[in-house]
């Protein structure tokens, strides 16, 4: 047997040709040089065979390749475009040819060819295009672009091209993506102009205290006057005084809100088309004046759907108008020479908003100033426009869960798309109600002002002006009016020997002491008294959080006096009837806390002194429907206070509350002026069941 060596071309051995012979000396030289060109025939065929087994497996690891690269360039959500160095394209996937229009099988064409006809806008398209053919001049170069397609609504499109290499490092072609990215854009923009509103909202509340009380100042003063002793020139121009002043401070409650991106649930609803209406009637004045100083006329046509659906927007009404007076207004500024307003409401195609459009046919405005149109302190009008109109629109409106663009092209006009949800029927509660269309006045008899005779007032404001209007008008309305300039000296009146009020009027922002020290200190010292807050801030505070800090009501400062006094009737008017004037003699303060706080929660207006001396002070300077005395006060006793006060002209009821209840003899202490005994500690209710039999109206002191 002999063995001859397998080898590859290469000469490697890959095996051993085995030969067995039956004779010997059968292998000569011959022979084994037969063997060798045999084994050598061997191993180029099992070299063949393994090559064609390895071309076999590249050509279907290719194909599988292929099909992969395919099957991910057709999944990507961005459009693929693979371009040779000649400008040709390689690949074009299927994204690429439905975002820019193009025909399929887009491969093979030439890529400035191919984009000629795609949707991008005509004023960018030249660009475009130029810059294609710049990338393939300069193939090594990375590109990062946006563009604008001609399609409605336009869309965006972010292009990233860059070079394709070789394994070697070579340039071999380029590879462009393109992605649309109109909708982060948006999002993009809507975060942009929601900070810079939140910026200049946190500037408006800065100066929003100050602002505000100018406003009250002239407000207050407006309602100071007599209308019926004006002549009615006169009267009309306090009207637009007074009318200023509440439209001012409606301006400041907007700013304010721009702070304020979150979306928030109004307390009524509008009907949409009435607001159309009202807001024109509003503007017309306008319009006509601008025609007699030389404008140009303008026609208004009006596209109102009616449907039921569009009476019940979820916008306040007011705020509703103010969005549409700036879009009018904005639009009549756009046509010096006259023109063409068409508004239009429909219901929206989204099953729960509604549609307003305002079109005009003014001069409209180009690309860089419609994409800043909503920024605050943007505007074109130079010093005639505050650049805040438009900004508090879009405050408004996207508070309110809604949206608003604009459309324009300069020489045609301007076009403004609002989308405004609306509340359904079922989803109405007593809180949120459609605003009813104010009736005419004629047809509504006048209502008298409420009567605030007797009540007792306390004012308390750093201002001193304001302090002394709200005077004036609490004081016209028939209430006793004390005043505190500032909080700490509102505290000091709270804390004084015998002092009573029904109602604290108080600011917020106080130095030393604001308005909710103050609030707190009345509920305190007198639960039963009731906290009405007059601030600026009113928006910003929930109802929870502020009846939670001791605030009965809060009014925006600047309020009507109408409001004021309407707010203040209303509480005197919840009072319980049985509320008594209660004068609590003890000197142990614990217990006299408590004995307070009960009674101001069963609506008693309490006064605590700790002496005989100090509760006859407090006496000759206020009347007392009730004095209750501990027996025990030092070196003079309770029954003997009794004894005093039966002396007075008018004496009030006196309870003696005493730890001695079952020594004492309650016969000599009837006779010594004291008209019922309890014991101490006494039950609560004990106490208001004597209390209750005082207040009847036959009870009479003894």
């Amino acid at each position: 047997m002999t063995g001859v060596p397998v080898r590859r071309r290469d000469s490697r051995p890959i095996g051993v040709l085995l030969v067995g012979a039956t004779r010997p000396n059968a292998f000569d030289a011959e022979t084994l040089g037969v063997l060798r060109s045999i084994a050598q025939m061997i191993g180029v065929g099992i070299d063949n065979a393994r090559l064609a087994a390895g071309q076999q497996r590249v050509r279907r690891l290719v194909v599988e390749s292929q099909a992969t690269l395919g099957t991910v360039l057709e999944s990507v959500g961005s459009g693929v475009c693979v371009v040779e160095l000649d400008g040709t394209v390689r690949v074009a996937n299927k994204a690429l040819e439905d975002l820019f229009g193009l025909p399929s099988r887009s491969a093979g064409t030439p890529q400035e060819e191919l984009f000629a006809a795609a949707s991008i806008k005509p004023r960018e398209s030249e660009a475009f295009l130029a810059r294609l053919r710049q990338l393939i001049s300069r193939p090594a170069e990375v590109d990062e672009s946006e563009w604008e397609l001609a399609t409605d609504p336009p869309r965006i499109v972010q292009r990233y091209s860059a070079p394709m290499r070789s394994l070697v490092g070579e340039v071999v072609g380029r590879v462009d993506v393109y992605t649309e990215i109109t909708e982060s854009r948006r999002l993009y923009t809507q975060l942009l102009n929601s900070e810079k509103l939140r910026a200049i909202g946190e500037m408006a509340s800065g100066v929003a205290h100050d602002f505000n009380n100018l406003l009250a100042s002239i407000l207050g003063q407006v309602e100071l006057l007599h209308p019926d002793e004006l002549k009615p020139p006169t009267r009309e121009a306090l009207a637009t005084i007074r009318q200023s002043a509440l439209d001012g401070a409606r301006i400041v409650r907007n700013l304010q809100g721009l702070s304020r991106p979150r979306v928030e649930t109004p307390s009524t609803t509008a009907d949409l088309n009435e607001a159309v209406r009202s807001a024109v009637e509003m503007a017309r004045p306008r319009w006509a004046g601008a025609a007699l100083h030389g404008g140009g006329a303008i026609e208004l046509s009006l596209y109102l759907t009616d449907s039921a659906l569009l009476s019940r927007v979820a916008i306040d009404p007011a705020e509703l108008r103010e969005v549409l007076l700036n879009l009018l207004f904005n639009a009549a500024d756009a046509m010096p020479d006259g023109g063409r307003i068409e508004i239009t409401t429909r219901p929206s195609a989204h099953p729960k908003a509604a549609d307003l459009e305002v079109r005009d046919t003014g001069h409209g405005m180009p690309e860089s100033v419609r994409a800043r149109i909503f920024e605050p302190f943007f505007s074109t009008k130079g010093p005639k426009g505050s650049g805040l109109g438009l900004a508090v629109a879009y405050s408004i409106i996207t508070r309110r869960g809604g949206q608003i663009s604009v459309e324009s092209t300069t020489g045609a006009g301007t076009t403004f798309n609002l989308n405004l949800p609306y509340v359904p029927i079922g989803a109405l509660s007593p809180a949120v109600q459609p605003a009813q269309r104010p009736e005419a006045p004629a047809a509504r008899p006048a209502q008298p002002a409420p009567s605030l005779t007797g009540a007792r007032i306390l004012v308390a404001d750093d201002e001193p002006g304001l302090v002394a209007i709200v005077r004036q008008l609490m004081e016209r309305s028939g209430a006793a009016v004390s005043i505190a300039h500032g909080g700490t000296a509102a505290l000091e009146s709270l804390r004084s020997p015998g002092a009573r009020f029904d109602v604290v009027i108080t600011d917020l922002d106080m130095p030393e002491v604001d308005g909710w020290a103050v609030a707190s200190a009345v509920k305190t010292h007198a639960p039963g008294t009731h906290v009405v807050m007059l601030t600026g801030w009113a928006g910003e505070i929930a109802p929870e959080d502020f009846k939670q800090r001791g605030v009965d009501v809060m009014l925006a400062k600047p309020c009507s006096r109408a409001e004021l006094e309407s707010a203040i009737a209303g509480l005197l008017a919840a009072k319980p009837s049985t509320g008594l004037d209660v004068l609590l003699v003890d000197d142990e303060p614990v217990f006299a806390r408590a004995v307070r706080d009960l009674l101001g929660l069963q609506g008693h207006q309490v006064t605590v002194v700790d002496s005989v001396a100090a509760a006859m002070e407090v006496i000759h300077s206020h009347s007392f429907d009730v004095v209750l005395t501990d027996y025990s006060l030092g070196e003079v006793s309770g029954a003997e206070l009794a004894e005093r006060l039966a002396d007075l002209p008018v004496s009030p009821f006196v309870v003696l509350i005493t730890g001695y209840a079952t020594e004492i003899d309650d016969a000599s202490l009837m006779t010594r002026g004291v008209d019922a005994v309890l014991p101490k500690p006494c039950r609560g209710d004990d106490l208001r069941q004597v209390l209750s039999r005082l207040s009847t109206p036959t009870a009479q002191p003894r």
